[in-house]
């Protein structure tokens, strides 16, 4: 348990049996369960190896094949296409699942989005038009980040109705979801797993971690066995498999299936084998955008379109009081997992304003942590 936690609390969440309640596990993929007299025993399956880059015949088209593959990959789900909807933010990853879709059911997808702040949500509103032209999607359905922001006092969090391991922006996710339902969706389309899909070895940020300044000794301890007792390599990427188990929660409660084509096996293994040169930078799925006559602005955006302003501004707004509290009196602090002290800092770092919160938007998940376990007292 107390692993689990300093897992939570440090940013580096993995992929196995454990949870932060005592008694209660998860299934993982391939995982058996043995339920005797004795009591339960988890099993993990034997790791999966990794498929490995190779060379492509003289005449193939990775572009064309990787299409084909993908449409093959969606006609496999049931689907109704005029209750389905895919989230285009704007992204690679979901314009290449919406364009997949409007080639499988023309004029009959609805298309929805979490519309971005500030001039990236100017940018992001703009790509998404030329997308959902270029998807031929039915009709779009967006709800306003800032009107739904993390921590917000009447939003799930704060109510206790959802787990840590949920989506950090539950209350716009739920926002979002109404909106679909209310147009008879039954069924989300995301783009979870585009990244991993394209990954190349040795790619990414090369930056240490940030220290946490207000982890507590227990978390420090504990943080050091994270590796500790995880399941095996899997055919899907863990990191794709824990960004599935933080939105599949809400989705189903809102009575929508959750559908992700990008983290089906045989997309994984087949783009694993790929030349790196087609991963590296999303080119594949860049090209495919302009094979599909869309311009460099769709292609290459100037803007990176994040969230970190939606979370900055919740932080500064909501933090302050409930890192005093917290500070004040929290089983994560009495147990050594938070540091109280620092939590005070922090609390006047992000009441000055946006951009100090921004420095410490890391510190939603212990309020987040906090509230969960309060919200089982």
């Amino acid at each position: 348990m107390g692993r689990e936690v300093a897992r939570i609390l440090s940013g580096h969440s993995r992929y196995g049996h454990d949870t932060m309640f005592a008694g209660v596990h998860l299934l993982t993929v391939g995982s058996v369960a043995d339920f005797s007299a004795s009591g339960l025993e988890l099993r993990y399956p034997a790791a999966v190896g990794r498929d490995q880059p190779r060379e492509l015949a003289e005449d193939a088209d990775p572009v064309a094949a990787f299409e084909e593959l993908l449409a093959w990959v969606l006609e496999q789900r049931p689907m109704r296409a005029d209750r389905v909807a895919v989230q285009l933010s704007g992204g690679q990853d979901s314009a290449t699942v919406g364009l997949s879709l409007g080639a499988l059911y023309p004029d009959a997808v609805t298309a929805c989005a979490m519309e971005l702040p500030s001039a990236a949500g100017v940018q992001q509103m703009e790509r998404r038009a030329l997308l959902a032209g270029a998807c031929r999607l039915a009709g779009d359905c967006t709800v306003s980040a800032l009107e739904y922001l993390p921590l917000h006092p009447a939003g799930a969090r704060r109510g206790g109705r959802c787990s840590v391991y949920e989506e950090p922006y539950t209350e716009l996710l739920e926002a979002s979801l109404a909106a679909v339902v209310a147009r008879g969706v039954v069924a989300v389309v995301t783009g979870f797993g585009g990244d991993e899909l394209m990954a190349v070895a040795g790619q990414g940020s090369s930056r240490p971690a940030r220290v946490r300044a207000w982890l507590g000794p227990a978390a420090r301890e504990a943080e050091a066995e994270r590796d500790a007792g995880i399941a095996p390599a899997t055919a899907v990427p863990e990191t794709a498999l824990l960004a599935l188990r933080t939105v599949s929660a809400p989705m189903l409660r809102a009575g929508v299936w959750p559908v992700a084509p990008l983290t089906d096996p045989h997309m994984v293994r087949f783009t694993r084998q790929l030349p790196e040169v087609w991963r590296a930078d999303k080119a594949l799925m860049r090209e495919r955008l302009i094979r599909h006559g869309l311009p460099s602005r769709v292609v290459r955006p100037v803007l990176r379109e994040t969230f970190a302003e939606v979370m900055a501004t919740a932080v500064h707004r909501y933090a302050p009081a409930l890192l005093r509290d917290m500070a004040a009196d929290s089983p994560l602090v009495d147990a050594g997992f938070l540091d109280g002290r620092a939590l005070l800092a922090v609390a006047e770092d992000c009441e000055r304003g946006v951009r100090g919160a921004a420095e410490h938007s890391a510190v939603y998940t212990p309020i987040a942590l906090d509230l969960a376990v309060r919200s089982l007292t």
